[in-house]
């Protein structure tokens, strides 16, 4: 801002040149002054003082210093710390951000584990119970689904990590003991898929036995056989009404077991001893030789019925304790 210092008029001081005639003096031509200095460094940044002459009075204008000096040292240290606030608040965004992202994934990756292991759960129960009934195709879901189980567990360790270490201490025992009994029942696979047949066979002939069992009961009432005889006749009906129940409860994966197994083979076997006994006579068991035709061809029927069955009842007994681990096993798998 310019301030100006009012002076006295001078009466005897002669009238100032005109910029004209200051510039002729100089020798430059209007022109001349219009163009730029060769050395702009030779004009002050301060204005120069100018008198000049209005009303009759004579002022003397003085500028003080421009406005285009330097900040000062102070400004320039805030305009530093705006910027590092400025840059540690964008950090701290950042930061805050990719936990939060990270913590957000991990939650969606930890329940995705949690309905995949669920999921696999379910898979191996499914393909043991089939194993059991001996698929020939569940044993090799059976590997997957143990597998498949087993890295689940290991993304819910990863995903939920100190968070859920009490659940995961629960889960983690059964997952590995589920495992285990997978590898027991895949152990027994080719007991299992013999047992199975053999199981499948018998059921299917079971009606045949019992109703050639029934018949040869009502004859030997009918011809007025001695009470040893009817005896027998109704003891075959009784182990072949057995031999269909225990099949069918076999056929079930929680029914299989070897001592059912050793069961049933018991009871074909006594089946087989008593047909043969009321068909040729059996003097300690007071048995006479059946000699009506109608009595001895259902007798012969029936022996031959267990003859077909007997290689496949065979293999029942080939592996009880084999037969009884995969049961055990595939029982745990349910129940955890």
């Amino acid at each position: 801002m310019a301030w100006f210092k009012k002076r006295k008029p001078e009466a005897d001081a002669p009238r100032s040149a005109t910029p004209t005639q200051q510039i002729e003096d100089d020798g430059q031509t209007p022109v001349d002054m219009l163009a730029p200095p060769e050395d702009a460094s030779a004009y002050p940044r301060q204005a120069q003082s100018a008198s000049f002459q209005e009303d009759g009075d004579s002022f003397e204008e003085e500028d003080i210093e421009g406005d285009g000096a330097l900040p000062s040292a102070g400004a320039a240290a805030r305009q530093r710390l705006l910027w590092l606030l400025l840059v540690v608040g964008l950090i701290a965004l950042l930061v805050a951000g990719w936990w939060t992202i990270s913590r957000t994934e991990r939650a969606f990756g930890g329940a995705g584990a949690v309905g995949e292991a669920l999921l696999q759960s379910q898979r191996l129960s499914k393909s043991a119970s089939q194993a059991i009934a001996g698929s020939p195709g569940a044993f090799s879901e059976l590997v997957e689904s143990s597998r498949a189980l087993s890295g689940s567990l290991n993304r819910l360790r990863s995903n939920l990590g100190a968070d859920y270490a009490d659940e995961l201490g629960k889960i983690a025992p059964l997952a590995d003991r589920a495992g285990k009994n997978a590898s027991v029942i895949i152990a027994q696979q080719q007991a299992l898929i013999n047992a199975s047949a053999a199981l499948r066979v018998i059921h299917s002939q079971s009606a045949s036995l019992l109703d050639a069992a029934n018949q040869i009961s009502t004859l030997e009432v009918q011809r007025g056989s001695s009470p040893a005889e009817i005896s027998a006749a109704g003891q075959l009906v009784m182990l072949t009404e057995r031999i269909g129940k225990s099949t069918s409860e076999m056929l079930v994966p929680a029914g299989m077991s070897g001592q059912a197994a050793q069961g049933l083979d018991k009871d074909l076997v006594t089946l087989r001893g008593t047909a043969q006994n009321l068909l040729d006579g059996n003097s300690d068991l007071k048995l006479s030789a059946t000699h009506d035709a109608s009595t001895r061809g259902k007798i012969t029927d029936l022996l031959a019925t267990l003859d077909r069955i007997h290689t496949k009842a065979a293999s029942l007994v080939t592996n009880p304790q084999g037969l009884s681990d995969a049961g055990a096993a595939q029982s745990s798998i349910d129940a955890d």
